[in-house]
């Protein structure tokens, strides 16, 4: 509309509330029909009337105000206002438009949208509007949230505010912005948080909206420790499997020394030649020979516990559940622990036979690692003696349960109520991450178990975990059988690609003819030609053609055959090899192979051989 124009019709026809206002003395000069219907007068009633009166802010404002009605009901709307000249009188022409249910859909979109939303006055600093996913996430209510700050909440800290201020206006429009804000209860909410200042009639507004990404970092944290797990597992594995092969002949010519040196020495005695009277050797020699051997052997023990460990952590990655025993696990991650306890506590173990569970040992040995470090870093080194940390298994109706106490430090109850909170950590920096006890808790509940922590400052901590008993035996190598009654001497054939372990295998061995074979290939020729073998031991990885590859092609060509191997192995680390173990009954024998255990297995399996 222009100052020239007078065209009543058109403005009559008006689809929009349209008002002409006297600029000088504020009353209403003419109005539409629609305006009328809107406000609920007749268009004579709104002729004279002062503008104010239909509105409760100034009335040719265009920013959105409440307007009033005849029957006193108020509505929302907004406007648009240009000069102009009515009747030759300076005016104002004002076109309303109704935006209740626009606004209560807006509104409608803000309470339910699953951002944290906000609406805050930068000029008071105080909430103007909060959404329901955002007092849901805080834990505060809408009434104790709108007028007061974020710090005031305690939502941030006020160098939290001046640093989020900072990259807030440095940031690029629509950037994110990582930020950590606390609920009610104290828990941390990691958020994308964005944020746009609008300036108002009534000031600068801070419109925001914040992601919850808590879960997602979470589930983040579990992927790159399983991602750590599967990489540490194969680096483990193959370590095992490196340190396995020459720990085997290690050990078990250890062994045969063992057994074999007091026999040697007692012939030496009868023989009359001593120390004084040959002047061969000092006082004591002997018997120093024989202990020197036994603290050998009993070394090479320790060494192959750690191997054991590390083997059994190099299948924390896997998916598949098996019947394990809990002991074993339990002794695998004290054997991992124990340069982290010797220097902080004694470890006293009071493991009673308890049934096995439906788990992974890998995994269990790491959530056992992860409790008995933690239970070390709560006890300061230097006084050994003093403190101590107990592990102890029993079985109550159908669950196991295994307790790990210390008598460390202790947690306060605002400590104790955060431990299984992720990221959430006490110790120093680079001490931890703060998510061992969240993935070990993780772990206990996919096996359908509870892991629990009471504690109590300057009385230590107690960490129970509670896990369904299996009803299925439990996964374990070949079976130690009792010796042979009446000895048999039988045929064996040993398959290994390392030179010193056929000849400790050899040695041990003796009582039986035992012919060797350098690979499978090597081993495939001689069954070829001479298949007359009571038992075949069998390396598990060889170059060429494996330990898995002669059994198949031996399945195949010889089938009696193939069901007398034993595999033996210094480390499966293979997808393939797990896989091919598991489809298969032969039993297996992890290097290295205690020779007492050997012998009498080589004597049980050649009977049976013999019997068939």
């Amino acid at each position: 509309m222009t100052a020239q124009s007078d065209d009543r019709s058109l403005f009559d026809a008006l689809p929009d509330a349209a008002f002409v206002i006297d600029r000088e003395t504020r009353q209403i000069v003419a109005a539409n029909p629609a305006a009328a219907r809107l406000h609920g007068y007749s268009r004579e009633e709104l002729l004279g009337r002062k503008s104010d009166e239909l509105s409760t802010e100034a009335f040719e404002s265009t920013s959105a105000r409440l307007h009033r009605r005849k029957d006193g009901s108020t509505f929302l709307a907004e406007g648009s206002a240009n000069a102009l000249s009515w009747a030759g009188r300076a005016a104002i022409a004002l076109v309303v438009r109704d935006i209740t249910e626009r606004t209560a859909l807006l509104s409608n979109a803000f309470h339910r949208n699953p951002l944290l939303m906000s609406v805050a006055d930068l000029t008071s600093d105080r909430y103007l509007e909060v959404n329901d996913a955002f007092c849901a996430r805080s834990g505060f209510t809408r009434e104790e949230m709108v007028g007061r700050s974020a710090v005031e909440l305690g939502l941030i800290t006020p160098s939290e505010r001046d640093s989020l201020a900072q990259r807030l206006f440095a940031a690029p429009k629509k950037t994110a912005i990582d930020l950590v804000i606390r609920s009610k209860t104290g828990a941390l909410i990691e958020c994308r948080y964005w944020g746009e200042v609008v300036q108002s009639a009534e000031g600068l507004k801070l419109f925001a909206a914040a992601e919850d990404v808590t879960e997602r970092k979470k589930l983040e944290a579990r992927l790159a420790q399983g991602d750590r797990l599967a990489s540490m597992g194969m680096l483990a594995a193959g370590l095992a499997h490196e340190i396995n092969n020459p720990l085997a002949y290690v050990l078990g010519s250890l062994e045969v020394l063992t057994n074999d040196l007091p026999k040697f020495i007692e012939l030496v005695r009868r023989s009359g030649i001593t120390a004084n009277g040959a002047g061969l050797l000092r006082s004591g020699a002997l018997e120093g020979l024989v202990d020197a051997a036994r603290d050998a052997l009993e070394g090479t023990e320790r060494i192959k516990k750690i191997t054991q460990g590390l083997a059994t952590f190099a299948r924390a990655d896997q998916v598949g559940l098996e019947s394990v025993e809990l002991n074993r696990a339990i002794e695998a991650a004290a054997a991992m622990a124990h340069n982290e306890v010797k220097h902080r506590a004694r470890l006293v173990k009071d493991l009673s036979v308890v049934p096995p569970v439906l788990a992974s040992d890998g995994k269990l040995a790491q959530v056992f690692l992860n409790l008995l470090i933690n239970a070390a870093q709560a006890i300061p080194a230097g006084d050994v003696e003093k403190n101590c940390i107990t592990v102890r298994t029993w079985t109550e109706g159908a669950h196991v349960f295994i307790e790990i106490k210390d008598s460390g430090e202790g947690m306060p109850p605002e400590i104790l109520e955060r431990v299984f909170e992720p990221f959430f950590t006490t110790k120093k920096v680079g001490m931890g991450s703060g998510l061992g006890l969240a993935i070990s808790r993780n772990i206990i509940t996919e096996f359908n178990g509870e892991l629990s922590v009471e504690s109590q400052v300057g009385a230590g901590t107690r960490v129970v975990v509670r896990l369904p008993a299996s009803q299925a035996r439990p996964v374990s190598s070949a079976p130690c059988p009792p010796p042979a009654e009446v000895p048999v001497r039988g045929r064996i054939l040993l398959v290994d690609d390392e030179e010193p372990i056929r000849r400790m295998l050899k040695r041990v061995l003796d009582a039986h003819d035992v012919v060797t074979a350098a690979s499978g290939r090597e081993a495939q020729k001689l069954l070829e030609a001479d298949p007359a073998f009571d038992v075949i031991f069998c390396d598990l990885m060889m170059p060429d053609m494996t330990g898995m590859d002669l059994h198949a092609w031996l399945v195949v060509a010889m089938p009696e055959l193939a069901s007398r191997v034993v595999f033996i192995s210094g480390g499966a680390f293979t997808p393939h090899a797990v896989a091919y173990l598991a489809s298969v009954p032969n039993l297996k024998l992890d290097k290295p192979i205690a020779g007492a255990r050997l012998t009498q297995l080589a004597a049980e399996l050649v009977r049976a051989a013999r019997a068939r």
